[in-house]
């Protein structure tokens, strides 16, 4: 997991060092690879992945044209995500056990239904 999260930490770096060059390439080499990573691995990295998005998002960000009600809900559910899916890293704990995958299915679920439910409202916002 260490490496994991070196990796992510380059790519935090690189997209920081993209600000001059207004440009980064989607990190696809990263996420191939951490495909093959464990599962404990995997929630790591994907929590760490939107740790950086809900950065990202509580810049100053007045120059776009944003509701600010939209991109607060915005972070709330990133931050929910976050903080359900680390749970879920301490989870493994359980050993991989039948109990533990039924806990990452559910709460795997419930964040598919946050993330379509978020798409859906930006439909009704236009």
């Amino acid at each position: 997991m260490d490496m994991m999260c070196v990796r992510v930490l380059c790519v935090m770096q690189i997209t920081k060092d993209a600000e001059i060059e207004h440009t980064v390439a989607f990190p696809n080499r990263l996420y191939r690879k951490t495909s093959k990573a464990t599962a404990e691995d995997k929630l790591a990295f994907t929590v760490q992945i939107l740790e950086e998005v809900a950065a990202l998002f509580e810049e100053d960000h007045s120059s776009a044209s944003w509701e600010e009600n939209t991109v607060e809900n915005f972070l709330n559910i990133v931050n929910k995500q976050a903080e359900e899916l680390r749970s879920c890293v301490s989870s493994l704990s359980f050993g991989y056990s039948a109990e533990a995958w039924e806990t990452i299915r559910n709460i795997t679920k419930e964040h598919l239904r946050r993330c379509g439910s978020l798409v859906e409202s930006l439909g009704n916002a236009h």
